[in-house]
């Protein structure tokens, strides 16, 4: 079983190291915000509350963790969704879970799923409403995928001017380019499964 992930040592964690615990939230706060934010009705008091709830859960719960049977930002995902019904429910409002944002086309659907191996369509990129549904992907996957798929799709950098910016050889960036693919439509098919519920 691995005892690393994104560089967080699991067995420190579990121990109480103040500095894997502080080093663990940074890595995973801003990507669980941006998902909790969408999930509870784009409300940003109640997105925070979210995610200090859903990290003091699985403070409590670390031991349970199992890095075998999903990423840590899946299991964090996972454990937000009891923390944001507790939080809504103490607003006593109904917030609708992604709906807005995952109400999208077969075509579009289908362009995320096969981004492993196929760029996404031009078109696709420029859909104002896929905007929301991207930036949310975006912000659970690693900084160093994020930032190759927004300079190729979005700056329309070519692998040759990324290789160059990056000090990378164009065959490295290639390999980075379709292994942030790859994440991306992970976390992608994960997001749209663990929201296909319709409702908190």
């Amino acid at each position: 079983m691995a005892k690393q992930l994104d560089g967080i040592d699991i067995r420190k964690l579990r121990d109480g190291n103040k500095k894997a615990i502080g080093q663990w939230f940074e890595t995973y706060a801003d990507p669980l915000y941006t998902l909790v934010f969408y999930r509870v009705g784009r409300d940003a008091d109640a997105a925070q509350d979210v995610v200090q709830q859903t990290f003091l859960t699985a403070l409590e719960k670390i031991k349970d963790y199992e890095p075998a049977r999903g990423s840590m930002f899946a299991w964090l995902s996972y454990l937000s969704r009891n923390c944001a019904k507790k939080v809504i429910g103490k607003r006593h409002r109904a917030v609708s879970y992604g709906a807005d944002v995952l109400s999208v086309d077969g075509r579009l659907l289908d362009a995320f799923t096969q981004m492993a191996t196929q760029p996404l369509p031009e078109d696709i990129v420029q859909r104002a409403e896929t905007s929301d549904l991207v930036r949310m992907v975006l912000g659970s996957i690693s900084p160093n995928y994020r930032t190759v798929l927004r300079q190729y799709y979005y700056e329309h950098n070519s692998i040759q001017d990324i290789a160059e910016s990056n000090d990378m050889s164009v065959g490295a960036v290639r390999v980075l380019l379709h292994r942030a693919r790859a994440s991306f439509r992970q976390a992608f098919l994960s997001l749209t499964k663990s929201t296909d519920t319709g409702t908190l």
